[in-house]
């Protein structure tokens, strides 16, 4: 499956699994442990729906566990978000690639952002959102994550030119 909606990177185009945010299992070294919890963390392209999701990694927990008998798992569901998309026509876009033209003299390049965002609580309640952010070195909550100071001082431009042309 790949998204129809643009994209920073390639494999943002196809929906993703991170497994392990949270790993724990076992009380002592040299012990195989009687349980083993980890967390997974299934990322929507725009054109998916929360319950196929979900169905896919039931159908596969239901595949595995037919293989080893000796599999078993209980799922308990933290967070379900459905992907929100904002178009790029939408005025509060359309500030923001004005912002961007004015202070950075290029265009402005809207694509999905494969995590997740408080933009999706503004989506939600019909509340125009659309996301911007300084510029690293794409490690974001990385133990070694970082922002460019030159990308600080452009972002606060940017930011002060859409606010101004909101109002």
């Amino acid at each position: 499956k790949k998204t129809a909606f643009g994209v920073r990177d390639k494999l943002d185009s196809s929906p993703t699994i991170v497994l392990g945010g949270v790993i724990k299992g076992g009380t002592k070294i040299n012990i195989v442990p009687d349980k083993s919890v980890f967390t997974v963390d299934r990322r929507l392209i725009p054109e998916e729906d929360v319950k196929t999701a979900k169905n896919e990694v039931f159908d596969l927990l239901r595949r595995l566990s037919g293989r080893d008998k000796g599999l078993k798992f209980k799922v308990k569901i933290l967070a379900c978000e459905r992907p929100v998309i904002v178009n790029k026509d939408e005025p509060v876009c359309q500030a923001l690639g004005y912002a961007i033209h004015k202070v950075l003299k290029r265009k402005a390049r809207f694509a999905i952002m494969p995590g997740g965002t408080d933009i999706r609580f503004f989506i939600k309640r019909k509340i125009p959102a659309v996301g911007y952010s300084v510029m690293g070195d794409d490690r974001a909550h990385a133990d070694d994550e970082f922002i460019y100071l030159d990308s600080l001082y452009e972002t606060t431009k940017v930011f002060s030119v859409f606010f101004m042309t909101l109002r």
